[in-house]
């Protein structure tokens, strides 16, 4: 008897172990989001966001896959003179294992044009996460990025 009720304690143990709390997961993902749009204008920092293999998906542009091209896509955008990205979550989710989520928002960017105008632009992006296991630091990386823009440009 004394061992079934062991055996039994020690399921719930297991089980309660396992179970995840994904009210604490949004919120860290949503932490996660928020911080990595305050990283400008540190490309490196900027980085420490994204996955080895992740994917990013740009208005006009081809398919990045890799930090690497990601990094020089990135590197162009945060040396125009009047560079400026602001986005903001509205949604955040996280999936039941508590290892991957995505962010939906709103974002805003300013650039300067080959003529020194300054362009305003506004979107919406959607962005993938993934939790790295608690060995590699158990943050959350962004796996792949999108963004859409809100309307064409204005026209000179």
């Amino acid at each position: 008897m004394k061992k079934a009720l062991l055996l039994v304690c020690l399921a719930a143990i297991l089980l309660t172990g396992c179970r995840v709390d994904l009210e604490a997961e949004r919120a860290g993902l949503r932490a996660a989001d928020q911080a990595w749009s305050q990283t400008q204008p540190n490309l490196d920092h900027f980085m420490s966001y994204v996955a080895e293999n992740a994917y990013t998906l740009l208005p006009d542009a081809d398919i990045l896959q890799g930090k690497s091209q990601i990094r020089n896509a990135w590197s162009g955008i945060f040396t125009n003179p009047g560079f400026s990205l602001k986005w903001t979550a509205t949604h955040v989710e996280v999936a039941a294992d508590g290892r991957t989520g995505y962010t939906i928002g709103t974002w805003e960017m300013t650039l300067q044009d080959s003529g020194g105008n300054t362009l305003n632009r506004t979107g919406k992006y959607i962005t993938l996460w993934q939790k790295q296991p608690a060995a590699a630091g158990g943050q959350w990386k962004v796996v792949a990025d999108t963004a859409v823009f809100d309307s064409p440009p204005a026209m000179p």
